[in-house]
């Protein structure tokens, strides 16, 4: 039979104001600290990337296999990452990697500021084109799904 005091049990831990955790909030990252502490730069993190990426399979084997020199965690994870990638013949984590060091490529946008917003044409221009947007509507079939 289930007992009908459980909830007491959960008053006792529950946050408020006089009761809270002795440890709160967020614990500070270990890579973050390593980074202040040796006063890494962001160009040191694109410097390491940029290398990472000229590894071939068999440096980044021999890299994994190290026990005496291992390298940090985060480039195990990467390295794995990208031998995992290899072996499945996809691309994923090396794009992110290329995205992480040389940033996204640029993409045009094709941009014609008369068909963004009818609050800048005058009334009479608004009105004629609400007026070809409900030709352009009313001429189209309409899809009800049915064969």
């Amino acid at each position: 039979m289930p007992r009908k005091d459980i909830y007491k049990d959960g008053v006792k831990t529950q946050f408020s104001s006089t009761n809270q955790p002795a440890n709160s909030g967020r614990r500070p990252s270990v890579f973050a600290k390593y980074i202040r502490e040796n006063r890494v730069s962001l160009d040191d993190i694109r410097a390491l990337f940029s290398s990472m990426l000229t590894y071939d399979a068999d440096e980044i084997k021999a890299i994994l296999k190290d026990k005496i020199e291992r390298p940090p965690v985060g480039i195990i994870l990467l390295l794995k990452a990208i031998s995992a990638d290899m072996n499945k013949g996809e691309i994923k984590n090396y794009e992110i990697l290329m995205n992480r060091v040389f940033g996204k490529p640029t993409q045009p946008v094709d941009f014609d500021p008369s068909k963004l917003s009818l609050t800048i044409l005058t009334p009479e221009e608004r009105k004629k084109r609400i007026e070809e947007i409900l030709k352009k509507s009313e001429s189209k079939p309409r899809k009800t799904g049915r064969k």
